[in-house]
């Protein structure tokens, strides 16, 4: 009978601790908003494309979105760009498509502008992500390593040319983090303007005038299928045209999307810069 009694009263003690060891997982990683991150729900963050970086300043709306999605990212391709400015005259000197090899010797050894002449680079990533069986997500990473002269209304997008998809988000995330330079980062989430189209979705926004030395931004949305078809291949194209003179938001949005990017429109002609956007493509089985 004692025997019985001390394995009831064993059982009976160690219940309560099973309980409590399931319900509350451990904190694998607190972010800079203190958002508390379980390891799994951490990778699942990274599995649809989130860099650390974008995990540690994101916010707890976000996190909420994506902390429970498990995808994979099917293709990305990185870009870099070098633009060389006139300040006094606003005029773009050169702008090109960079190397890597170019762009990690200006990391690593900037480049030290003369007198009214400055260098501003940009690093733009683009990504193909499968968040579920039934849709996929199109994101946008862009850095500017170093920052342009001109703050004004620029605009960053992503197009695409795929009749048998369309975009199910209603509102197009935009997250941008301007790094002071006292090491400072100060996330904004909202005061911008976006525009949702057939072939794609953009989102125009003003630099601030405040003296900064990184910008680092990124958007994104999911797709679906609006065929019963299967779908075999993807194309999506990230763009951003930055303005080389004092805009308005009313010349920032006059564009139209295609898997080539931003289409601008006449009123764009003068005032912004041109580069080749980040172009990726996916083939499979969807």
């Amino acid at each position: 009978r004692v025997k019985k009694y001390f394995i009831f009263l064993l059982v009976v003690i160690c219940i309560p601790f099973t309980v409590y060891g399931l319900s509350r997982e451990k904190v694998f990683y607190v972010n800079s908003n203190g958002i508390e991150m379980t390891e799994q729900e951490y990778d699942n963050l990274l599995s649809v494309g989130f860099t650390e970086f974008q995990i540690k300043n994101m916010s707890l709306s976000e996190f909420n979105d994506n902390k429970d999605l498990h995808g994979q990212v099917e293709a990305r391709v990185k870009k870099y760009y070098k633009t060389v400015t006139n300040t006094l005259t606003g005029k773009v000197i050169e702008t090109r498509e960079a190397s890597y090899d170019e762009f990690l010797r200006e990391k690593e050894n900037p480049t030290r502008d003369m007198g009214i002449i400055t260098t501003s680079w940009i690093q733009m990533a683009n990504s193909i992500i499968t968040i579920s069986e039934y849709y996929k997500r199109y994101k946008s990473d862009m850095f500017w390593i170093t920052m342009p002269p001109v703050r004004s209304f620029d605009t960053f997008a992503i197009g695409f040319n795929d009749y048998e998809i369309e975009i199910v988000s209603s509102v197009i995330p935009l997250t941008i983090v301007y790094t002071y330079s006292d090491g400072t980062d100060i996330t904004q989430t909202a005061g911008y303007t976006q525009k949702i189209t057939s072939k794609g979705a953009g989102v125009s926004f003003k630099l601030p005038s405040e003296h900064i030395v990184g910008l680092s931004s990124y958007m994104y949305y999911n797709i679906g299928k609006i065929t019963s078809s299967e779908v075999t291949s993807l194309i999506s194209c990230s763009d951003y045209v930055h303005a080389n003179r004092t805009s308005t938001l009313a010349r920032a949005t006059d564009y139209n999307l295609d898997f080539f990017g931003i289409v601008r429109g006449v009123s764009m002609d003068g005032y912004y810069n041109y580069q080749n956007c980040a172009q990726a493509s996916w083939e499979g089985s969807w």
